[in-house]
Formats: structure tokens, C-alpha cells, sequence
């Protein structure tokens, strides 16, 4: 890929083709609709701010949180998460992704065998642009907060370069064609195992979902469920653009490797709330540190944000109920999951429950049968009224198995012939209680 240089950039949007210009629109409309147009560059970042100072800010209060990635199945994965996951607390990892080549994750690699594929922006899956053309914006943008490309279907994506319509998204699950997962079920629990592998497409592109999760990381509680809220994505981004102030949901930690440019991240302390945040949540996040962020390098140690500059190929940890806001400095490519720790079950339970009661539903039937000891663990937490929606749960599932099981012997009886069923005349006489119609 060959981007464009410093003074073409300065011309910005106008070089762009009325035909993208129209699909760029339409994307920023859906993606934020309390935004007009003509008012994204209203503050004109794109001229003043200066990622320079913004970079030499962080690496000056960067709070230097960085280990090497523990190994798998030894006692340093154990204390890891002791420490890190079951404490909450901020890390910055190391060679957590030895099976990936970062080179491969560059844009202009992407748009080898990517170029094509549409794309989903700012997790809207009726937002989309092809690469090529979500390249080419990267380049010419003038945005205060530019689109990014933040895409949860990203290991559908065939590759190959074609101009391929975008596959119907599934709601409320991931595609799982790379992902093998083996559940050994016992009375009080269940444990998985699972194995990521990198696969092919029919163009020979190797799956975009062909990384493994650091060895560090549990797999997610969610994962009792054949259906589940989107769990991971690839974000392409241009500097400027971030994500603004927030907590990831559902209880659920996360973390982010970095695959190709530069992040600044600003974690909040552990004791913040919400309730202390009434302006800055609706700030997206190049506002944010430059009128938040830097003033808050005379803060107390203890009540400063962390602030982190995460380097091409290290993996951010964020714990659950964390506040945090990151703010592309560069061009950038990176991977990331969210996923529900089951030393914070009680947490994550209370909140799905909540907020998602659909999926929560979905999800406590699945751990009836494949983890009892958490559908007992999580009856136990809920108050007698939450008790009877769990009642009404388990008996509407119920009739849901009669209506199927009777729905499929009822099809299985018109597909029977006549002498079918003169074997069945001998197996039950009249004096079992069986009587044939």
C-alpha cells in the first residue's frame, strides 16, 4: 500500500471519489448519528493536536508495567492470575503472542489478501467500507475522530482480495470454523480445552482468527454457551482516532495486542466511579488527554490515571469495572478480546443478569447441564423475585424439549410407511399401556 504523501494528505476529504465520499458519509451517519457531518472536523485536531507531545507525555508518566508473558502450564500462569486477573490490576505483557508474526497484521499485508473484504466500523455491522477504500480514508481523513475499522465477524473474512458481498452477520455468537472446542462434563464441573489453529480459505488466505490466546488468559465463562454477546475484534486505526472513556461490559476483562503502530492508553484507579465522570464519558478519546490527560501530570501518583505507551507487539491487560480511554498515535493494527474470569462470576452474573436477561437465560440453561455447580452458585445469588425468573426459565425450557421431542417423532411418523410399523404391533401389546392408533 502506498500511502499518500504529507501534502497531498493536507488536501484531505477532496481527494476522495464522490463514490467513497458517499460511502464514508453514510458509514459516519450510522456509526454516529448525533453527529452531523459537516461538524466532524469542526475542531480541526487534525491541524493542532500534536502527537509528538501527546507521545512524549506518555513515555514520560508511563507507568512501566511490563513482564515477560508467563509459560504455559507452569506455576507462573497460576500466580499470574492470582495477581493480575483475580486482583485486577493493570499489566502490560511481553512475547504473549510467539505464534504471530506482526508483520503479517500490517496494512499494507492486510491488503494483500484483504483488500476487497467489506469491513465493519466502530462495531456497526451496517457500517461497513472494503479495506482498500478504508485505507485510502486512513490516509486522506481530516476528522477529529476518525472512523476506525472495529470489526467482530473479522475471522469470516475470506480474503483472497475479492469484491465479495459482506456475509450476514450472526447475532449474538462468532463464526467458530477455526476454533475446536472440547467440553468433558462431570456432576460439579466442567473443564475445556481449547485449541486454535490457522486455517485456510478457499483463495488459500490464511483466517485472520489463526492467533492463539495468550496461555495466561482463562478461557471465558460465556463460553458455556453456544450463543454469546461478540467477544473479539480486529481494530484498524488512524491516529487520532481512539476509544472513548469506558468499562468494558458485562463484567468481562480484556486484552489488546498491538500488531503494527503506537497506542497511549490512561487507565483510571480502581476506586473510580462513574458518578465522578458526569462530562468526561461523553469526550471521544484526542479530547479526552489533551483536556484531561495532560492536566493531570501534577495529580498525586495515587490519583492520576496509569498511562501506558504500548509498543508494536505487546498485550495490554484491562481488568473488569476498569475506566480506561486509548488514543491511537499512529496508524494502527491490533487484535482484542473481552472475556468473563471465573474468580469474578459473582460479578459478571449479577451484571448479565441485568442487562442482558436474553442471553443470560441462554447462558443459564447451558450451564444446567454443563456446569451445575456455577447454575447452583448463581441461583444463589439472586433475590426470591430473581429466583421465580429463573423458575420461569427452567420450566419454559422444559416445554420448549416436549414441543421439539414431539414435533420430531411427529415428523419422523409421516415419514414412515404403513408396514413400518407392524413391528411395532408385537413390541407393545395391549397390556403395557401402549395402544397404537
Amino acid at each position: 500500500v502506498v500511502l499518500v504523501s504529507a501534502a497531498n494528505v493536507a488536501a484531505g476529504a477532496e481527494q476522495l471519489s464522490s463514490r467513497l465520499q458517499r460511502e464514508i458519509d453514510a458509514a459516519k451517519m450510522i456509526a454516529k448519528p448525533g453527529v452531523a457531518l459537516e461538524d466532524w472536523g469542526k475542531r480541526q485536531l487534525a491541524d493542532s493536536i500534536d502527537l509528538k507531545a501527546l507521545l512524549e507525555f506518555g513515555r514520560k508518566l508511563d507507568a512501566n508495567v511490563r513482564i515477560d508473558a508467563p509459560q504455559a502450564g507452569g506455576d507462573d500462569a497460576k500466580r499470574f492470575k492470582r495477581k493480575y486477573v483475580d486482583e485486577k490490576e493493570i499489566v502490560v505483557l511481553r512475547k504473549a503472542h510467539p505464534d504471530l508474526k506482526t508483520s503479517r497484521w500490517h496494512v499494507s499485508a492486510l491488503m494483500e489478501d484483504f483488500s476487497g473484504e467489506r469491513f465493519n466500523l466502530d462495531d456497526k455491522y451496517d457500517a461497513t467500507l472494503q479495506l482498500r477504500d478504508f485505507v485510502e480514508y486512513m490516509a486522506h481523513n481530516r476528522d477529529d475522530d476518525p472512523l476506525m475499522i472495529f470489526d467482530c465477524d473479522f475471522a469470516e473474512r475470506k480474503g483472497g482480495g475479492n469484491d465479495s458481498p459482506k456475509p450476514k452477520p450472526q447475532t449474538k455468537t462468532e463464526a467458530k470454523a477455526t476454533i475446536t472446542t472440547t467440553t468433558t462434563t462431570t456432576p460439579e464441573k466442567n473443564t475445556e480445552s481449547r485449541t486454535e489453529t490457522g486455517t485456510q480459505s478457499s483463495t488459500g488466505t490464511q483466517s485472520l482468527a489463526d492467533y492463539q490466546r495468550p496461555c495466561c488468559f482463562d478461557s471465558s465463562l460465556f463460553e458455556v454457551s453456544e450463543f454469546r454477546p461478540p467477544w473479539r475484534w480486529l481494530i484498524v486505526a488512524p491516529e487520532r482516532s481512539g476509544t472513548e472513556l469506558h468499562v468494558d461490559p458485562l463484567g468481562t476483562s480484556a486484552w489488546n495486542t498491538l500488531l503494527s503502530g503506537r497506542k497511549l492508553w490512561a487507565v483510571l484507579p480502581k476506586d473510580t466511579s462513574r458518578f465522578d465522570l458526569p462530562k468526561q464519558t461523553d469526550m471521544f478519546a484526542s479530547l479526552w488527554f489533551l483536556e484531561v490527560g495532560m492536566e493531570t501530570a501534577g495529580y498525586p501518583p495515587d490519583h492520576r490515571p496509569l498511562f501506558i505507551v504500548q509498543e508494536e507487539g505487546e498485550t495490554v491487560f484491562v481488568p473488569a469495572g476498569r475506566h480506561h480511554v486509548v488514543m491511537n498515535l499512529s496508524h494502527t493494527v491490533a487484535i482484542t478480546e473481552n472475556f468473563a474470569a471465573e474468580s469474578h462470576f459473582d460479578e459478571v452474573w449479577r451484571i448479565t443478569f441485568r442487562k442482558e436477561p436474553e442471553f443470560c437465560r441462554t447462558w443459564y440453561l447451558c450451564m444446567l447441564s454443563k456446569r451445575p455447580q456455577l447454575a447452583r452458585r448463581a441461583r444463589s445469588l439472586c433475590s426470591e423475585k430473581e429466583c421465580s425468573v429463573i423458575d420461569e426459565w427452567e420450566v419454559s425450557s422444559r416445554a420448549d424439549r416436549i414441543r421439539l421431542s414431539v414435533s420430531s417423532e411427529r415428523e419422523a411418523d409421516e415419514g414412515r410407511g404403513a408396514g413400518d410399523y407392524d413391528d411395532l404391533d408385537d413390541e407393545f401389546s395391549e397390556d403395557s399401556g401402549f395402544h397404537l392408533l
